[in-house]
């Protein structure tokens, strides 16, 4: 057990958050618009595959983010991002999870330190601190998930 053990749990985790927070989504909830223009679910789970694979690459792993930056990248326009399905980008939430999780079992603070080249919104300038920023982005993510289930009338995590 190392430090980024409980990281690594929180990160398996969010998939079980994520799962429990759709589970009663139709075809149609995914792709539905919110209010004022708001992003839709399946925006929201793309931006999130986007994410892990862009945390992959920070723990060493090729993973291609940048395959979807374009569709789920920050400021990409949600109309564009339905492909792949829903189901793929949630069985790569899954399984990212799980890789995520390993490499971070093996993780060693000096990785973590090492300097990441730019600054992340937190002010960390670490890989480390981007890793750290980027669960608590993915979270947050997967509030709004939560929230957009709620408007629809679905349960969601009580």
């Amino acid at each position: 057990m190392n430090a980024f053990s409980t990281l690594a749990r929180m990160y398996r985790f969010n998939y079980v958050f994520l799962e429990t927070a759709v589970k009663e989504f139709t075809d149609a909830d995914w792709i539905a618009r919110p209010e004022r223009g708001g992003n839709p679910a399946h925006w929201i789970l793309g931006h999130l595959v986007h994410c892990r694979r862009s945390i992959l690459e920070l723990l060493g792993e090729e993973a291609d983010s940048a395959s979807l930056a374009g569709a789920y990248g920050r400021g990409s326009v949600p109309e564009a991002a339905f492909s792949p399905s829903t189901s793929a980008l949630r069985e790569e939430i899954k399984s990212s999870g799980k890789r995520i999780a390993a490499l971070l079992a093996e993780w060693t603070e000096e990785a973590a330190g090492a300097d990441l080249g730019r600054e992340m919104p937190d002010g960390s300038s670490t890989v480390g601190g981007a890793v750290n920023f980027l669960y608590t982005h993915e979270t947050l993510h997967l509030g709004q998930l939560q929230y957009l289930g709620r408007t629809l009338g679905k349960a969601g995590i009580a």
